[in-house]
């Protein structure tokens, strides 16, 4: 995923924390905001230390990236995606299912 992709500044995160489009599991949560001035969508990762080291942490980064991608999205919002520590004992399986019914819950597939 190229970096233009990635939703980096606080003040942007916290615009799409702050509309309160969210979308839950027990493992994730998916906050979405429109942003019709990109050409593309971004997203963000929030993992937290009570997950785990920060290698589990990167992994789980590392795997939601690759969903997402494979996820081709075509929308143009802001996304931002939380993921709780229940979802440390995950297969990649189980984590690509709840997060592809996640966007589809928020009509993003």
């Amino acid at each position: 995923m190229n970096r233009s992709y990635s939703l980096k500044k606080n003040t942007d995160i916290k615009q799409v924390l702050d509309h309160r489009r969210v979308v839950s599991t027990r493992h994730f949560s998916l906050y979405k905001r429109p942003n019709p001035k990109n050409s593309h969508f971004r997203i963000a990762f929030s993992v937290p230390k009570k997950f785990g080291t920060a290698v589990a942490r990167n992994v789980m980064k590392r795997r939601l990236r690759v969903i997402i991608t494979e996820a081709s999205l075509t929308t143009t919002d802001d996304l931002f995606v939380l993921v709780r520590p229940a979802a440390k004992t995950l297969s990649f399986a189980v984590i690509k299912e709840e997060l592809t019914m996640l966007l589809q819950k928020h009509n993003l597939t």
